[in-house]
């Protein structure tokens, strides 16, 4: 079980950026249940391709990646009509 500290920490750290991306997702016609899911995924992208970015200085690459989650998380929304997703 967390401390009350380790809780806050968790809750800025993970559980708001998940609510803002999901609320993000649900907006562009996510079911709720799938936007949880994919916001865990893209904030877990996020934070994996900022540490290569740190490690390899590739900025180029890792911009490059980040457009193109972004635009298949665009091309799932419009390839199912951004009302069934599942």
């Amino acid at each position: 079980m967390k401390s009350g500290e380790d809780e806050k920490l968790s809750r800025s750290i993970v559980h708001d950026w998940i609510e803002i991306i999901a609320n993000r997702l649900g907006a562009d016609g996510w079911p709720p249940e799938d936007a949880s899911a994919l916001s865990t995924l893209a904030l877990a992208q996020v934070r994996g391709l900022r540490l290569d970015l740190l490690v390899s200085g590739d900025r180029a690459r890792a911009d490059r990646a980040i457009d193109f989650a972004v635009r298949l998380l665009d091309r799932s929304a419009r390839a199912d009509g951004a009302e069934d997703h599942g």
